[in-house]
């Protein structure tokens, strides 16, 4: 594989990552001001597709760098890539299941 593609595919994954740090931002905003939950629940819907996109095009680029013969230490490296989205999109769904119970108990408490 080339160089160039190698490199297509990191910045391919860069421009993923930049994409669900936004969504995230964004999400976390909208919590803050207490959007209403389908509003939430969309934007968890948004932040779990560009954690998809990530995913893949994080695995496309450990791909190029099998082919194109890197070492394993710097596989092991850039393994770890992945793991500040995954812990966004986990935070976000802890969120919003939080904010859905801390809504189902206030109206729980006005119904009483």
């Amino acid at each position: 594989m080339e160089r160039v593609e190698v490199e297509q595919r990191k910045q391919r994954r860069s421009a993923a990552k930049r994409k669900i740090n936004r969504k995230y931002n964004l999400f976390r905003e909208s919590v803050s001001l207490e959007d209403p939950e389908p509003l939430l629940q969309n934007s968890f819907i948004e932040i779990q597709a560009a954690y998809n996109d990530v995913e893949e095009a994080h695995e496309r680029y450990l791909e190029a760098l099998v082919i194109q013969g890197t070492g394993d230490s710097q596989i092991e490296t850039e393994e770890h890539y992945i793991t500040e989205p995954e812990k966004k999109r986990n935070d976000a769904h802890a969120l919003l299941i939080k904010h859905s119970d801390n809504k189902n108990k206030l109206q729980n408490s006005q119904s009483t």
